[in-house]
């Protein structure tokens, strides 16, 4: 921990100090600026914790496994990705719920646990069409895609996939900067089907 944080200070005050440190935790993300967002993150999982913020908490959580993994921890990285999940469960927030399960299975399939990360995508493929979440659906169609295709050769699947995927950024205009790597994807993917 970077300091103790006291319980003195006004609950408010810790609500605006936690917004700051998660505006600047994310602006160090869009850049790729992992190491200067984890104090403020560490802060704001403190924060967090002392306010019963459960929502906030598991973003943070979430933040600070990517930041982990970004380092090479990524037993601790998915440690905290399963934490982040169970506080979603626990508050209804199926968006969050979507994304943490995004980032497990990324990890198990770098891996090499195709099949459970596999599982994973399948079941945030489903929770984000519950809520509509279709930048997280997107996720969860390409990266079954890919791994389906890369390590598992399921391909009519791996296609079936990609496809939607690639549907989504044409009917909902998510993800366009993907767009490139979902075509292409689906030409090899065709290409291997035999499929001009």
């Amino acid at each position: 921990m970077p300091y103790e944080i006291t319980s003195s200070i006004d609950p408010e005050i810790l609500k605006k100090v936690l917004w700051a440190k998660l505006a600047f935790s994310a602006h160090a993300f869009s850049i790729g600026d992992f190491e200067s967002a984890m104090p403020q993150l560490l802060i704001a999982e403190q924060i967090s914790r002392q306010l019963g913020e459960k929502r906030f908490l598991a973003k943070t959580l979430g933040h600070i496994a990517v930041c982990l993994k970004h380092r090479g921890e990524v037993i601790k990285a998915y440690e905290l990705h399963k934490e982040e999940e169970a506080l979603c469960l626990e508050i209804g927030d199926n968006k969050g719920l979507a994304y943490a399960l995004l980032d497990q299975a990324r990890i198990l399939c770098e891996k090499g646990e195709v099949k459970t990360g596999l599982d994973l995508y399948l079941k945030a493929e489903e929770i984000s069409r519950s809520c509509d979440e279709w930048g997280g659906l997107f996720i969860a169609l390409f990266n079954y895609a890919f791994y389906a295709f890369y390590d598992t050769s399921n391909l009519q699947k791996a296609q079936s996939k990609c496809r939607e995927a690639l549907n989504l950024t044409d009917t909902r205009n998510v993800n366009m900067n993907d767009r490139p790597n979902t075509l292409n994807l689906l030409a090899e993917i065709d290409e291997k089907l035999g499929i001009q």
